[in-house]
């Protein structure tokens, strides 16, 4: 998604801002183009108490644990994904044989800086180490859509699976 609306339901259109939306999005045309039964789940920002994988919250952990600052978008919407709850919607997707598209986060929308001093509360770190910026202050390598939050509705009707704040992971 372009990331100017946010909330995005499944039936929104999506318009990829960089090479790696675009290729999800070609991933996802050729499985809908297959005419084959298809299972097409999007997630939106993973994260887990794993610190020795690559993810959002272990980034903010592990530099916040050296006394290194970091800085963090305020501009950059999401709902995180916990991981345990994307492998328990899997999981269920399989076993009751769903087909289509379902989007999966947090019940709240929260910005990168709001998560990164989450995470730091939670893990007992300085906040005062946690620089917040705007997106264009950071230089990354791809634009980022500034709202992806996703609309989960649909998910939690099919799977009468309850959503919990980022908070609760």
């Amino acid at each position: 998604f372009d990331g100017i609306k946010g909330d995005y339901s499944e039936d929104d259109a999506t318009f990829p801002i960089n090479y790696y939306g675009k290729t999800k999005l070609e991933s996802e045309n050729i499985l809908i183009g297959s005419n084959l039964k298809f299972l097409i789940i999007r997630p939106n920002v993973l994260y887990s108490n794993d610190l020795s994988k690559a993810h959002f919250l272990s980034w903010v952990v592990n530099s916040l644990s050296k006394g290194e600052e970091i800085k963090v978008a305020t501009d950059q919407i999401s709902n995180p994904t916990y991981i345990p709850d994307l492998l328990q919607l899997i999981c269920d997707s399989i076993l009751l044989d769903f087909s289509g598209i379902l989007h999966i986060g947090s019940e709240d929308y929260i910005s990168r800086y709001d998560f990164a001093n989450q995470i730091s509360d939670v893990f007992g770190l300085k906040n005062s180490l946690i620089i917040p910026v705007m997106s264009s202050v950071l230089n990354q390598p791809a634009k980022r859509p500034l709202n992806s939050s996703l609309n989960c509705s649909k998910m939690q009707s099919e799977f009468n699976m309850e959503l919990y704040p980022v908070e609760y992971g």
